[in-house]
C-alpha cells in the first residue's frame, strides 16, 4: 500500500465514497418506477441505486494509484462513517415525539429500512469491492499497467455482480417480490452499472488516474501486497 499520510488527494477521495455511500443509503427506501419502455412491465428501484456505480469509480481510481490496501481503507472507512449515521439515526427515531408534532412518523417511515440497507450494503461493499479491487491490482501487474478502462470494466463486472446480488436480496427480501421486484432490480441496475463504468471509465477516471499519478508522485504495483480485507485496519 502507498503511504498516504503525504498524499494530498487520498483523503478527498476518501470523503467523497463516505459521502456518496450516506447519501445512497438515505435513499434506501426511496422507491421509484421502473420499467421497460412501450411495455407494461414496471418494478420500483430504490433512488439510491443510481448514485452507487461512483463507488466503484472512486475505488478503482484509488486501486490504480495507491494500491489495493488503499481501496480498502476507504471502504472501511466508509463503513464506519455509515454505522455512526444510522445509529444515531436509529436512536433518534426511537426518541420521544412532542405530542403536538406529528413528522415523525412519516420521518421514521422513511428510514425504517436504514438499519438493514446499511447491514447488508457493509457486507456487500466489502465483498464487491474486494473483488473489483483485487482483480483490479493484479490484471494491472500482469498488463504492465496497460489497458486501464479494460481493467476496470473486468474487474467491475465481477465485482458489481456480487455487490448487486447481495445487497438487493438481503435489504429488500421479505419486503419487494422476489420475482417482480428484487431480480428485475439486481438484473437493471448490474446493467446500467456496467453502462455506466464504460462511459465513466473512457472519459472519467481514466484521465483522472492519469492525472493523479502525476499530481501525487505514486503509481502504486501490488506485487507483494497483503491481500487480506481486514490487514487494513
Amino acid at each position: 500500500m502507498a503511504k498516504d499520510n503525504r498524499y494530498q488527494y487520498y483523503y478527498i477521495i476518501a470523503a467523497l465514497f463516505s459521502t456518496i455511500l450516506i447519501t445512497a443509503m438515505t435513499l434506501a427506501g426511496r422507491m421509484v418506477p421502473f420499467g421497460l419502455p412501450h411495455t407494461s412491465f414496471e418494478f420500483p428501484a430504490p433512488a439510491g441505486v443510481f448514485i452507487f456505480p461512483v463507488l466503484f469509480a472512486l475505488t478503482d481510481i484509488t486501486t490504480e494509484v495507491y494500491g489495493f490496501k488503499a481501496a480498502m481503507k476507504i471502504v472501511w472507512m466508509g463503513i464506519i462513517c455509515l454505522w455512526i449515521f444510522t445509529t444515531y439515526v436509529f436512536f433518534a427515531m426511537h426518541m420521544p415525539t412532542p405530542a403536538n408534532w406529528t413528522q415523525n412518523i412519516a420521518y421514521n417511515n422513511a428510514f425504517s429500512i436504514l438499519v438493514r440497507a446499511s447491514f447488508s450494503t457493509s457486507l456487500s461493499l466489502l465483498a464487491g469491492i474486494a473483488c473489483n479491487s483485487y482483480i483490479m491490482s493484479k490484471a494491472k501487474v500482469a498488463m504492465k499497467g496497460k489497458h486501464y478502462v479494460s481493467r476496470a470494466l473486468f474487474s467491475s463486472m465481477f465485482g458489481e455482480a456480487i455487490l448487486q446480488i447481495m445487497a438487493v436480496t438481503i435489504t429488500y427480501f421479505g419486503t419487494l417480490d422476489f420475482a417482480k421486484a428484487i431480480i428485475p432490480t439486481i438484473v437493471v441496475a448490474y446493467g446500467y452499472k456496467i453502462i455506466f463504468n464504460i462511459v465513466a471509465g473512457s472519459f472519467l477516471t481514466a484521465p483522472i488516474q492519469a492525472r493523479l499519478k502525476i499530481l501525487e508522485g505514486v503509481d502504486q504495483y501490488d506485487e507483494k501486497d497483503d491481500y487480506k480485507v481486514m490487514s487494513v485496519l
